[in-house]
């Protein structure tokens, strides 16, 4: 899976993760009673499959919910229910490339795309493309992209930025996946993105390919 998301296969990338999701998640549903279970639960637990993250801690014996590993499920399904579609987006400050604060907040009143991605995340490259299409196509409209990375390494950061030629809003804290605005919305595997409308609520999410379009021809038509 790691050779596929640095190629940027992102079909294959995709397959690989849903297979080894799958037979995690029924790990841990027969091992209620292990550790590993609530520390692979916290790793493979998104908005997508909360309802049954949320079901496989309820089933988790009190010893393994009392854990470390197992308040720090409790803990992102909390997370991952503030973010939902539909509720109020969670507002950020993290700086720029210059060093300048930039706050979520300060773009009220436009369409948002929320877009977390890195400049050593392969698939996330391999979308840059699409994303700078559809930006060409609608920031004429209102269209807002801030891109909060989670790299650590401010000169390849940069770097991708130029390179790929992505000429939207930049904020990153260098904290790699431990990312405030990452752990803010509980994302822990990228790329990964919330469109957030001018009255500030999540109205999509993980918008990829024809999909971005998509909404977005619906929205600036």
């Amino acid at each position: 899976m790691i050779a596929a998301s640095e190629r940027g296969d992102k079909k294959l990338s995709d397959s690989l993760y849903k297979y080894e999701e799958r037979i995690i998640l029924n790990f841990v549903q027969n091992h209620p009673d292990s550790y590993y279970s609530a520390n692979q639960l916290f790793y493979h637990s998104s908005e997508k499959n909360l309802e049954e993250v949320a079901a496989l801690y309820d089933n988790f014996t009190e010893r393994v919910k009392n854990s470390m590993d197992g308040k720090n499920v409790a803990e992102r399904i909390a997370t991952l229910k503030l973010v939902k579609v539909g509720l109020k987006a969670l507002d950020f400050t993290q700086k720029d490339t210059l060093g300048k604060e930039v706050h979520l907040s300060d773009y009220k009143g436009k369409y948002v795309l929320l877009e977390f991605w890195a400049s050593w995340c392969g698939p996330c490259r391999a979308e840059g493309p699409n994303i700078y299409k559809a930006y060409q196509k609608f920031k004429d409209s209102g269209l807002i992209i801030l891109a909060v990375s989670l790299d650590k390494d401010a000169t390849q950061w940069k770097k991708a930025i130029v390179k790929d030629n992505l000429p939207w809003i930049h904020v990153s804290d260098l904290k790699y996946y431990k990312n405030e605005v990452a752990e803010l919305y509980g994302v822990h595997a990228i790329p990964a993105n919330f469109l957030i409308s001018p009255e500030g609520k999540i109205i999509a999410k993980d918008l990829r390919g024809e999909k971005l379009h998509e909404v977005l021809g619906q929205i600036f038509k």
